[in-house]
């Protein structure tokens, strides 16, 4: 899949960081230029430009400078809540934690808006949402590589069903987005594969159980030579060690939860080699405390579930190292 044909000049968008709206776009970061009209050089070449295109997704200019990276975040209540721009982070969902059987038209998750240049987030009072952020200069890629987010891609499916569409293909890492249903713990599952080889198209699966509807959307992220033909790289856990491979190799590379069998929590690789993501829930969240999430703890990322009903949900990571 061609992730990167000719950009299409676009209206450039700022390029402050990770700021939530309520503050003032440059401010925690006074070192680095706000906006493209405070730029000393606008871009000259293609590749420097933000871009769209309908097929290929959000195309990341080429960037060097630091920028903080984002503390993890989690909200109650919001809708399509601007959280970071898509030309400085990546971000992932990370925390669903609550109910997941109320309100469930609403869309709780994470959205790119391709369109806007944004991430955004969509959660309720009932079902709480946490994300985390990276910046694509964490990425250590081979030269002449490109970045790009895909548009999300959205199955819906009729009670009793189980539907599935292609994302981008196994050269790209791609995880969950936004549900759009409730999940009352009657055989409701969500879930992202990540393809075997660097041609096939991951997929995002819908399975409705025993309920009336569902709906989720999932995206996919690029970071690589696009002529190189080979799967993305993960992080995963082999043979004693936390190790680079891919989603074929031996060893542990998706890490999988559950509070009724298996590992409630998982210790995964560092926080500074791979940025991990959500691909799988399955069961139903009853309110409270009740949650799955994965977060940065003393060094590594750590997953975990706790429910008063049977869930579980899988997380991959992408290794920051895709050389």
């Amino acid at each position: 899949m061609n992730h990167s044909p000719s950009i299409v000049d676009t209206k450039a968008l700022v390029a402050c960081g990770f700021a939530l709206l309520t503050q003032a776009c440059g401010a925690a970061d006074s070192g680095h230029d706000a906006s493209p009209e405070t730029s000393a050089k606008a871009p000259q070449t293609a590749e420097e430009k933000l871009g769209f295109m309908p097929e290929t997704g959000f195309i990341i200019p080429a960037r060097t400078e630091e920028k903080k990276a984002p503390d993890y975040t989690s909200y109650g209540s919001r809708s399509d809540w601007t959280i970071a721009y898509i030309n400085d982070y990546l971000c992932a969902l990370e925390e669903l934690r609550g109910s997941t059987t109320v309100d469930g038209w609403a869309g709780r998750g994470l959205t790119p808006d391709i369109g806007a240049g944004r991430w955004k987030i969509a959660a309720t009072t009932s079902l709480w949402v946490g994300v985390d952020c990276v910046r694509h200069n964490s990425f250590i890629l081979p030269s002449g590589s490109v970045q790009s987010v895909s548009p999300p891609l959205q199955v819906s499916v009729a009670w009793g069903a189980i539907a599935s569409d292609t994302l981008w293909q196994g050269d790209s890492f791609s995880f969950l987005g936004r549900l759009n249903a409730n999940m009352d713990g009657l055989g409701e599952s969500v879930e992202v594969t990540q393809a075997t080889t660097a041609s096939a198209s991951n997929t995002l699966i819908v399975d409705t159980g025993r309920i009336s509807a569902m709906a989720a959307s999932a995206m996919s992220y690029f970071a690589g030579d696009q002529e190189a033909n080979r799967t993305v790289r993960l992080y995963g856990y082999r043979d004693g060690a936390y190790r680079r491979g891919s989603i074929t190799s031996s060893g542990t590379y998706t890490f999988t939860i559950s509070n009724f069998s298996g590992y409630s929590a998982f210790w995964m690789p560092s926080i500074d080699v791979a940025f991990c993501a959500l691909t799988r829930i399955q069961g139903r969240l009853g309110g409270g405390d009740d949650r799955v999430k994965n977060y940065r703890r003393t060094g590594q990322w750590y997953s975990e579930v706790s429910s008063q009903y049977d869930v579980t949900a899988s997380f991959r990571c992408m290794a920051y190292d895709q050389r």
